[in-house]
């Protein structure tokens, strides 16, 4: 159970800052509301006139336990359009703090972005998945012969998905999402340059295309929790 907290934390380190900027991102987003009973009251007041019956409670994203960011993912996830719809409002309020308004407008873009629901779609499957093994690893009655079982055919499992064809899947379910939500086109990032006190000859990754630049995110992402798999569980084993 430990190694495959390492295992989620590795895949949310600097190591994949797609990743990681997305759940810092997520981080932000959470305390804004929580940390506020007149925000908490509000969303609940806007989630109850929603017909969706399958909405969940804003949850904490806890930073050590890696292995329930898969909860946090689904509750965002069940009342997107509530949190666009709270965001907005604050961002209009005029009672409200300059500063929360400003807060407000800046997770709003965010939410409304590719690149956030192009990550939270593959949050949402990578640790679907890990949350699942997670809790075959719990069982009391799982030897430790099962338990390594289960954890190689997760990393079967993610094997499987480091095609094309599923990345193209992966594409089309946030095209689709980007729709409903009316967000963002997809856009390269902007190029930086290191300072040039910094500079060692190397030049910057440019990408072709927007879906070159995903796609290496998206691959990348898969390699990263490949990998962790591998050393942290074959390495103890």
């Amino acid at each position: 159970m430990h190694c495959l907290n390492l295992c989620v934390k590795d895949t949310v380190s600097d190591a994949v800052p797609f990743m990681r900027d997305f759940f810092s991102n997520i981080l932000e987003l959470t305390s804004f509301i929580r940390h506020s009973p007149k925000r908490m009251a509000h969303l609940r007041h806007i989630n109850s006139e929603q017909e969706d019956s399958q909405i969940q409670s804003l949850r904490p994203l806890c930073p050590t336990r890696m292995t329930v960011k898969y909860n946090a993912l689904t509750a965002i996830d069940s009342q997107a359009s509530s949190l666009l719809q709270i965001l907005d409002d604050i961002r209009s309020d005029r009672t409200s703090t300059h500063e929360a308004q400003a807060k407000a407008s800046g997770l709003l873009r965010l939410l409304e972005s590719f690149e956030f629901s192009f990550a939270q779609t593959i949050g949402l499957e990578l640790f679907g998945m890990t949350d699942e093994l997670s809790k075959q690893l719990q069982n009391p009655k799982l030897s430790a012969a099962e338990g390594l079982e289960s954890v190689l055919a997760l990393k079967m499992l993610l094997n499987t998905k480091r095609t094309d064809m599923h990345f193209e899947s992966i594409w089309r379910d946030v095209e689709a999402r980007r729709g409903r939500f009316k967000g963002a086109e997809a856009k390269l990032p902007r190029l930086r340059h290191a300072p040039m006190r910094f500079e060692d000859g190397s030049r910057a990754v440019e990408f072709e295309s927007v879906d070159q630049y995903f796609r290496v995110q998206y691959y990348l992402v898969l390699d990263k929790v490949t990998a962790s798999i591998c050393e942290r569980f074959e390495s103890s084993a």
